[in-house]
């Protein structure tokens, strides 16, 4: 007989219990398995709608069948196929009645076949008309329940569907504990209008909290499940009652378990210390892991480390390190494109633990992705880790085929696929790529630094000749202003005798402005002026060791002469300075259009990615071969790792649990949610180099702790605009008199309570309208978050009000979700992917309900193309079309709603930043109906008035004081530009628009048709302006952020213009005949 459960010989390391109980970080421990809050049903057993006794639901004879069978496909009571239901359908006697229930199994009770023979036509219209009823509220309800299970599965990665048995009761004094030992994941299907309970998998599993929470309040022990594979729950239940034990007790009939499933409250409980063995089998909604993460929590609380695992500089610039370190010569590994706010956050994360702040978005995910690319290129190891498990998903797809390199424990959220297929194809291919390669590449020879050598050297050159059109006069005056100008007119000549041995005022200033702070040695290496050999030890550049000594000779004479008047203003009035300025920017500027011809959007490092992942692959094989070296034992285990992946029949928890090792071996980087990642990781002795979580303000703080502590530096990737975290399983310990540190709730929370550094991304990429984005800007993120149209984008209007009328009844509005769902089913075809939004649970709950019973169509391609959300849990997702049923009237207390509550403001940023082309809102409410008593409600109130805004007031939404100012301070060059475009023969079949509004930013000058279709943009390169570092590279991030956007965009500058007119005719004539 296959060996299943052993007793559990292990020690058990007890709680300090004073210490834990005087710790204001008790609550969070409670918190990681519910034994303070109202707990879900891996710990206190609660009947609900989908939990509950199965012996109801499926008869003792299909439970038999389902406990000697480890595959099984269960009718559900109560469930009428297709073919009796049109049986039924052409019945019109008793007899036929009759024979029809006893072929069927339908059991016609006394008082049915009493009203039958009084008046046979009257009660069988009624008794057929209640079957059919019941049976599409039976189905109905099913469907519901199987639409949930896949939500939660959708949202948490943790399966939440078991049959559990062998139900244990205990109390000891504040402990309560009612919940089934053995457990087998489940799935409710569906064939016709009959509903199925199937496995899930072919093992059994155990409730890890229910023996966690024995072990740790008793002196009683639960045994090991060693072998769960392919076993049935009657093989579970036999095995268990063999062994012998103190406190188990085995004198039981076996048929215990068919009997009806009891529920307790607690005051049914004595409070007595005995371990109960209770009869019955439950169909339950459960979380039954989850208990190395509080182990793991009570360890840092006995050894004081809590407090001690961040260690930050308050006193260090860390943005302003990220941002120069983004400047400079670097090798930086992109797998998706990089704008420059997330290039400094790449850059500044992978230095120091720090916060990544991404509004809705701004490509959060690509830095996330880009960050692992460059762990993985640096041989580090690394944990990443999020909540919510499509933001898994979204980032492993951003990695393409490098996803590989990392063990992901995020499986694919589509229960109606092969999840093991998702499992194993990654794990396969990896091991393809280990087979066969064959040597290590060297990759620091890689320059893939954000700015280009010519962008900086066209900035250096431009930095020099714009000075010269308007500040020869302001210098004048300032030397003029600082007294004994002509006294000092020999000074002025021996000074600009020695200063114009320089070829330009850069290669001047390089070593002056320099000479106090570093030393020779350092400028030399800093400007790239060592000899040619490449090595500092050979001397430098005989024309630098000459600068240099000019330069301390200038520095002196200065020093003792001239030192009253600013250096700069003395440089601005050189003229042989100025001629070779004007000769270097001709070279420069002809160079830079040459680079701009050639740039791409693009600048990922395909080349450098796939030696990255050939490295990590070498990498990989030395350490298995080394694994390999350690014994035959190892050898043959890892021939049976092999075979399991050939052969892609073992779920995946079997794999990660039997074979650790091996996975520990192979990989650097782990990608999961806590709960899963928490029962691999072993708190005690694996430590990694980054731990990274993405959605931190959807992480409970408790979950996140954990891995904190055994990582040198933490990557906290949020938004505090957006959701504080859901628990689907059950409500949490909230007691005032507990951990409640300025109302920590959230990991983001933690991060900036300890002052991380932060690195905000700007520029939103999700949405192809700026009307999506631009209310959000401006409430929650003070107009730093940058939205823009699309030049193609798809709807000429992006946020659509339908007005119904609707009524507030019992928490929800039918006649909003009829619009709903009509609407829904008019745009299927239209857009690839929906989201169904309901402002509340209850509505969520109504919409779902309806779409089973009434809409086929959607409930086909439910949480596939069409995913249903509330308020509440929608973070993380994003769709084409967004449709919202708000729910609420006037008549609507708000003030108790979820959007009235402190919560609610952040809700409501999440809800409405879903959309990449649009949003449809359906409503029974005005802003006029809004007694604003608290923010949330009063920004719930200014969004209801901007949605009914018209398009192009909602554009101007945002009040920048930036573009207003670039209105009012333009250059007479696009005046030139705008006059010459008048007086050319296409004139009239064009429009000019200066200061083009695309949302968050302008397009310089903007060529439209007659009928304001967009022609083209041009960006105006004034060389008097932008020319200092900043400006210049805030131009450019607009340029490119408005070009990834598919606008056609032509650079005209004003030292070409005049040569260039005949070729800027061309380009747009041919742009207007197109």
């Amino acid at each position: 007989m296959k060996q299943i459960f052993v007793p559990d010989s292990t020690s058990i390391k007890k709680v300090d219990i004073k210490k834990l109980h005087s710790s204001k970080y008790l609550k969070l421990v409670n918190n990681l398995l519910d034994i303070k809050s109202r707990g879900d049903n891996a710990t206190f057993f609660k009947m609900s709608n989908i939990s509950t006794d199965l012996k109801k639901v499926v008869g003792v004879k299909n439970l038999k069948t389902i406990f000697s069978n480890y595959n099984f496909k269960i009718a559900l009571k109560n469930s009428f196929d297709s073919k009796s239901l049109n049986d039924l359908k052409s019945i019109n006697s008793l007899e036929q009645f009759s024979s029809w229930a006893k072929t069927y199994d339908f059991t016609i009770t006394i008082k049915m076949q009493q009203n039958l023979n009084l008046d046979a036509e009257k009660w069988l219209n009624i008794y057929k008309k209640r079957i059919f009823d019941q049976n599409n509220n039976f189905l109905k309800s099913w469907k519901t329940n199987a639409k949930r299970v896949e939500e939660i599965y959708s949202e948490t990665s943790i399966w939440p569907l078991f049959i559990g048995t062998y139900f244990i009761r205990y109390r000891q004094n504040d402990v309560y504990l009612y919940a089934p030992f053995i457990l087998k994941a489940v799935k409710i299907t569906f064939l016709g209008n009959t509903v199925f309970l199937e496995n899930a998998d072919e093992n059994i599993i155990i409730n890890e909290k229910i023996k966690y929470l024995v072990e740790q309040h008793s002196d009683k022990r639960l045994p090991i499940l060693v072998n769960g594979e392919e076993i049935t729950i009657s093989e579970a239940l036999d095995n268990i009652r063999a062994i012998e034990s103190a406190y188990l007790n085995s004198e039981y009939d076996v048929n215990v378990f068919y009997e009806n499933l009891l529920e307790f409250e607690k005051s049914d409980f004595s409070n007595d210390g005995n371990l109960e063995i209770k009869p019955g089998v439950a169909l339950l909604e459960a979380n039954p892991g989850g208990t190395k993460l509080r182990q793991a929590m009570i360890n840092l609380i006995e050894n004081d480390k809590i407090d001690k695992l961040i260690n930050i500089d308050d006193l260090r610039d860390y943005s302003k390190e990220a941002y120069d370190k983004a400047l400079e010569k670097n090798n930086i590994a992109r797998v998706t494109p990089s704008d420059f706010s997330q290039e400094k956050a790449i850059i500044g994360t992978l230095s120091n633990s720090s916060i990544i702040i991404g509004p809705p978005g701004t490509g959060k995910s690509q830095t996330i992705a880009n960050i692992l690319i460059n762990v993985a290129k640096n041989n580090k190891r690394a944990l990443f880790i999020s909540q919510k498990k499509v933001a898994l998903d979204v980032v492993l797809k951003r990695l393409g085929k490098y996803q590989n390199m990392m063990f992901q424990f995020s499986e694919t959220a589509k229960v109606n696929r092969s999840e093991k297929e998702y499992f194993y194809k990654p794990i396969i291919e990896y091991f393809r790529e280990i087979n066969t390669v064959n040597k290590y590449n060297e990759i620091d020879k890689f320059n893939s630094s954000f700015f280009s050598k010519n962008e900086f050297n066209y900035l250096n050159a431009k930095s020099e000749i714009g000075e010269i059109f308007n500040r020869d006069l302001e210098a004048y005056h300032r030397l003029k202003s600082s007294g004994e100008i002509n006294e000092n007119i020999i000074n002025f000549a021996t000074f600009y005798k020695m200063y114009n041995s320089f070829n330009s005022k850069n290669e001047f200033l390089n070593i002056f402005n320099n000479l106090d702070k570093l030393s020779k040695k350092e400028i030399a290496n800093k400007f790239e002026y060592l000899s040619k050999n490449n090595s500092a030890a050979k001397g430098f550049d005989l024309k630098f060791g000459k600068m240099y000594q000019l330069a301390k000779k200038i520095a002196k004479f200065y020093d003792e002469n001239l030192k009253k008047y600013d250096i700069k203003d003395l440089l601005q009035l050189s003229n042989f300075i100025r001629l070779k300025s004007f000769i270097e920017f001709d070279k420069k500027e002809k160079e830079y259009t040459k680079f701009l011809d050639f740039k791409s959007i693009d600048n990922t490092t395909p080349e450098l990615l796939e030696l990255i992942y050939k490295n990590s692959a070498f990498k990989a094989k030395s350490r298995l071969d080394q694994y390999r070296q350690l014994g035959e034992d190892k050898r043959q285990k890892l021939n049976q790792f092999l075979g399991r992946l050939e052969r892609k029949i073992s779920p995946p928890y079997i794999i990660t649990s039997l074979f650790n090792d091996i996975i520990k071996t192979v990989y650097n980087i782990y990608v999961g949610t806590p709960e899963i990642l928490g029962n691999f990781i072993n708190f005690e002795k694996d430590h990694f180099d980054y731990v990274i979580f993405d959605e931190a303000s959807q992480i409970y703080i408790e979950k996140a702790i954990p891995f904190i502590s055994i990582s040198d530096k933490v990557i906290v990737a949020g938004d505090n605009q957006q959701m504080q975290p859901s628990n689907w399983f059950s409500t949490r310990d909230d007691t005032e008199v507990e951990y409640n540190e300025e109302e920590i709730t959230s990991l983001l929370d933690w991060a900036i309570h300890n002052h991380l550094p932060k690195h905000l991304l700007e520029m939103n990429y999700r949405s192809n309208s700026s009307e999506l984005v631009l209310f959000s800007s401006k409430e929650f993120y003070d107009s730093s978050l940058k939205g823009l149209d699309s030049y193609s984008k798809k709807d000429k209007t992006s946020v659509e009000v339908i007005d119904v009328n609707g009524e507030w009844i019992d928490n929800h509005n039918e006649a909003e979700c009829a619009k709903l769902i009509s609407v829904c089913e008019k745009n299927l075809k239209k857009y690839n992917s929906i989201i169904l939004l309901a402002f509340n649970r209850k509505q969520q709950d109504y919409i779902r309900e309806q779409i089973a019973l009434l809409s086929p169509k959607i409930f086909e391609v439910l949480e596939d193309q069409v995913i249903l959300r509330n308020i509440e849990n929608i973070q993380g997702d994003e769709a084409e079309l967004v449709i919202a049923s708000i729910g609420y009237t006037a008549k609507t207390s708000l003030f108790s709603t979820y959007i009235g509550s402190k919560k609610g403001r952040n809700a409501l940023n999440v809800a409405i930043t879903r959309a990449k082309d649009k949003m449809i809102i359906i409503k029974s409410i005005s802003s006029n109906d809004i007694d604003p008593k608290n923010e949330n409600l009063l920004t719930f109130k200014r969004w209801l008035n901007y949605i009914q805004l018209k398009s192009d007031r909602q554009k101007m939404y945002i009040d920048d004081k930036n573009a207003i100012q670039n209105k009012n301070n333009k250059s007479q060059f696009i005046f030139e530009i705008n006059s010459w475009l008048k007086d050319q023969n296409f004139a009239n079949d064009i429009k000019v628009e200066l200061d083009y509004c695309v949302g968050s930013y302008n397009i310089d000058v903007a060529i439209l048709d007659l009928k304001d279709n967009f022609i083209v943009g041009l960006n105006i390169d004034d060389s008097s302006a932008d020319v200092d570092l900043k400006s210049f590279i805030d131009k450019n991030i607009k340029t490119a952020f408005i070009s990834t956007k598919g606008y056609p965009i032509y650079r005209i500058s004003n030292f070409r213009f005049n040569e260039n007119k005949p070729s800027i005719f061309r380009f747009i004539n041919t742009l207007l005949n197109k």
